[in-house]
């Protein structure tokens, strides 16, 4: 009976508009509002947490203003309903594809730390970065270094080599390596060697690794954004970042990785609205307590 009433009432909810879909806000809020409501339930018998309304209320709006600022939602999203306040968090993207895969940032395990990097070359001139998290993803550090005229897969070599360094001198490992570059991987996985002078760096970052215990695997670009953002900027020399010194959306993406947001990987031509598929994907990559109940 409570099944078939929630159940009514969602279906007469996000169907009161002859323009909502799967995607429309009024789908999505009460989807964010149910799984925080069944997140908080199951955290009271397993975690020992209180239930606490507003808590959940700041979750919901927190993880809402969150995909606003990371732009991860579109004003399609909106249609009859673009007076409402939280329009100001919709904002154009590029329309996405048919064939798509859900990739996320996900955290290392309790004791480890993951190193992303990302390089980027305009007009011959190159630059590195990176970003170093704990299990709870939260930000040791981040970097950004200039290295003059390299080639894109010699910056790829020399921000992991830099990052490699930082960490190695902080003294943080054992360590996770992720980068966006597939050939960088495989180079250095691979028992043969590289054309000079890539080889000479090749062989420092296998140092480095052995030191710090490290092993590396490639990730899709979309999963590597806080990398990938802090390759966008326009700094000079080199720079050391914190959490706090990092830009606004940096750290909005980096708490989005913190709960392992999907983001969509796009692959062929036709137009439709992902976002549904965001968020559904994203509310199960938010592992439940051991134990956890259904929602109803």
């Amino acid at each position: 009976m409570v099944h078939s009433c929630i159940s009514s009432l969602l279906m007469s909810w996000m169907f009161s508009s002859a323009n909502s879909s799967l995607s429309h806000i009024r789908c999505l809020f009460p989807m964010v509002v149910l799984w925080f409501l069944w997140r908080a339930r199951n955290e009271v018998p397993f975690q020992g947490c209180s239930f606490s309304v507003a808590k959940i209320l700041f979750n919901v709006d927190k993880f809402l203003s969150l995909l606003g600022s990371s732009v991860a939602l579109s004003p399609s999203q909106l249609i009859v309903d673009e007076n409402l306040l939280v329009s100001s968090w919709f904002k154009s993207v590029p329309p996405t594809k048919v064939t798509t895969k859900a990739v996320s940032w996900l955290p290392p395990a309790a004791g480890w730390y993951k190193l992303n990097t990302d390089a980027s070359v305009r007009d011959t001139s190159a630059s590195g970065d990176g970003v170093l998290r704990d299990h709870s993803g939260k930000v040791v550090f981040a970097f950004y270094k200039e290295f003059g005229e390299l080639d894109v897969l010699a910056a790829e070599a020399a921000a992991l080599e830099h990052g490699l360094q930082l960490c190695g001198s902080r003294g943080y490992l054992p360590l996770i390596i992720e980068v966006d570059s597939q050939i960088l991987v495989q180079l250095i996985n691979a028992i043969g060697r590289a054309k000079w002078p890539l080889c000479n760096v090749l062989d420092r970052i296998r140092h480095c690794m052995l030191q710090l215990s490290a092993s590396i695997t490639h990730i899709f670009r979309k999963a590597n954004s806080v990398a990938d953002f802090l390759s966008s900027l326009n700094f000079s020399g080199r720079h050391i970042f914190s959490f706090n010194d990092l830009p606004d959306k940096c750290r909005s993406l980096v708490r989005l990785d913190s709960f392992s947001f999907p983001y969509i990987r796009q692959f062929n031509v036709k137009v439709f609205n992902p976002h549904f598929i965001y968020l559904k994907n994203s509310f199960f990559s938010l592992s439940p307590p051991s134990g956890a109940r259904s929602l109803l």
